[in-house]
């Protein structure tokens, strides 16, 4: 619905409360108070565009500056004092309230017949009644100069006490206004007398309610002689109510009045389930419409500036989506571009700050989830200087266990003398072997360490000195494979090396077995129908040596496999589990954001 100016009387209702009985000025007198060098002549005028109890408004143009505006005039014959002083008094009020949302009064004056009027800006717009339908951005927007406007008036002294969607108007260029100030009450002054006119509507006085029934604020039904601007902050808030559900907070007439005063739930989510209204708003439609005026929020710039402060937010959620969707194009341009290191750096950095702009942006989870789950065809740079940073630590933690492992064998050299002592030379080799074996393994456990080769050759000769003690047959052969082993379980081994351990291993103990075959060295056993006869020193003697040597050795041999086996397991449990909770965050992240 268009309108180029509302009624000029507000909807009213009377709580019946003794009136004064003081009277105006007489009607002389008020009339002096216009001065009669202004005439309508000045005007040309139009058709009427709004009308009311008393008076009407008029469009006219203005022929000595020849702009079009809107005149407000009684159009009784003979106006009462009553009716005189009512008209003055708005005229008055709205042209000391200065502001963009107020409209201004050009020029106050009294026509031929001495009937007092006024000339104002030309409004054209729609009333926010009729646009409740509106986009609701549009609708708060407005209703936050509303409140502006409002509270610039309480400011002043004024409040307006008739604030209903009727009397907020939107231009066609953005503007808003707050009309009908007709029934504003100065802060601090009496009201003075009623004033009927022949709608039955009633201006202010002390112990009448005047204004709208539901839009009224409990303390306004009641009549209070110390009406505050919350009374506008209830109105207010009843306004931001039928914005956000699209009905009524209180009903008409007198429903209204009473529904004010025994107070009402101010949620319009409860009324209009089926809305989306922000749990913020919510709140604030409670708050502003408190039935107790010290429960309310104290002025209208408060109700305002809360209800910006979610559009705020809002703009920028839109804001953040958009940026989200600009990243996540960059991401998928990036990616599209080939599956290099510097494109999926791009396309990883592009598609993780969409998602965090927008956790919502499903299509931002998917590229991440393929860049993290779909490994590139070369390690970037930086993955191969880690995982070659881990391997160093793997290995360290690797030969740091082993050179533990080869200092136990130290135990084994006062067997050795305890089950041969006329031959103790064998026992300070193996000594000094063992010893230098375990001082590279712990060399080698060290950052930017030397290769394994210099081991290698410690742990052959120890092999082939072992051969020698006991036979190629005997202990050796289990010696050998647990070192093998424990030289294997390192990440930094490959192919090349795992060949050349298993060499060195085999050739400690078959080399010393074939210089016994061929000749070369005395043999350490011989074979008869009977078995298989040792004859090293070290398998002879008193059997109690023997027997306490072969069972620390097998506890040895064991034991070392065992560590050297659990120090592999614990390194390879502690990469997986690092998977399984990497890739569980992944999933998580993933399904936070496509839900």
């Amino acid at each position: 619905m268009k309108s180029d100016e509302p009624p000029d009387a507000p909807d009213t209702v009377v709580n019946p409360l003794p009136r004064q009985t003081t009277r105006p000025p007489p009607l002389p007198q008020l009339m002096k108070e216009v001065e009669p060098t202004v005439t309508l002549s000045y005007y040309a005028f139009g058709p009427v565009i709004g009308k009311g109890g008393a008076g009407e408004v008029v469009l006219a143009h203005d022929r000595r500056v020849g702009r079009d505006v809107a005149v407000k005039r009684l159009k009784t014959p003979q106006p009462s004092e009553e009716e005189v002083t009512r008209f003055l008094r708005e005229a008055k009020i709205q042209a000391r309230l200065d502001h963009p949302a107020i409209v201004p009064v050009h020029e106050l004056g009294r026509d031929l017949d001495g009937r007092p009027f006024f000339a104002m800006k030309k409004l054209t717009g729609t009333t926010l009644a009729a646009l409740l339908d509106a986009p609701r951005p549009r609708l708060l927007r407005a209703f936050v100069d509303v409140c502006l406007a409002v509270e610039f008036a309480h400011t002043r002294g004024f409040i307006h006490r008739d604030l209903k969607p009727d009397n907020i108007m939107l231009g066609d260029f953005g503007e808003v206004y707050v009309l009908d100030w007709g029934v504003a009450k100065v802060i601090g002054e009496p009201d003075g007398p009623p004033i009927e006119d022949v709608s039955g509507e009633l201006a202010t006085a002390a112990g009448v309610a005047i204004g709208t029934a539901g839009y009224m604020a409990p303390e306004q039904v009641r009549g209070v002689p110390d009406l505050d601007a919350r009374a506008d902050v209830y109105s207010l808030g009843c306004v931001l109510f039928e914005l956000l559900s699209g009905q009524r907070l209180l009903p008409k007439g007198g429903g209204g009045l009473a529904t004010a005063i025994a107070g009402i739930d101010g949620r319009p989510s409860l009324r209009a389930p089926d809305r989306e209204i922000p749990p913020e708003l919510d709140a604030l439609c409670d708050r502003a419409t408190a039935r107790d005026r010290k429960d309310r929020m104290a002025t209208a710039r408060e109700l305002g500036e809360s209800v910006q402060h979610y559009l705020d937010g809002d703009r920028d959620l839109a804001r953040r989506k958009t940026l989200a969707q600009e990243h996540l194009d960059t991401a998928t341009t990036a990616f599209a571009a080939g599956d290099r290191e510097d494109t999926r750096r791009t396309a990883m950095r592009e598609a993780g700050r969409a998602l965090a702009l927008d956790p919502t942006l499903h299509g931002a989870a998917e590229l991440l989830g393929r860049l993290m789950l779909e490994p590139p065809p070369v390690a970037p740079a930086e993955v191969r200087v880690a995982i070659a940073d881990d391997n160093a630590r793997a290995v360290q933690r690797t030969m740091r266990t082993g050179s533990y492992v080869l200092l136990a064998y130290f135990l084994f050299v006062p067997m050795l003398i305890w089950i041969h002592p006329d031959s103790y030379w064998e026992g300070i080799a193996m000594f000094v072997m063992v010893g230098i074996s375990a001082l590279l393994a712990r060399r080698l456990a060290r950052p930017g360490s030397m290769t394994t080769v210099p081991i290698l050759i410690s742990c052959f000769l120890t092999l082939v000195l072992m051969a020698r003690m006991f036979t190629p047959y005997l202990l050796p052969p289990g010696v050998a494979a647990v070192t093998a082993h424990g030289l294997l379980s390192g990440p930094k081994v490959g192919r090349r090396h795992s060949a050349m351990i298993m060499a060195v291993m085999c050739a400690g103990v078959l080399l010393p077995w074939l210089a016994e075959v061929t000749g070369l060295l005395s043999p350490t056993a011989s074979f008869t129908p009977e078995g298989m006869l040792l004859t090293t020193p070290y398998t002879t003697g008193d059997s109690l040596p023997l027997y306490v040597n072969y069972v620390a050795f097998v506890i040895t041999l064991v034991g070392a496999s065992v560590i050297m086996a659990a120090t592999s397991r614990r390194s390879e449990r502690t990469a997986r589990d690092y998977l399984y909770l990497q890739a569980w965050h992944l999933r998580q992240l993933v399904g936070v954001a496509a839900r």
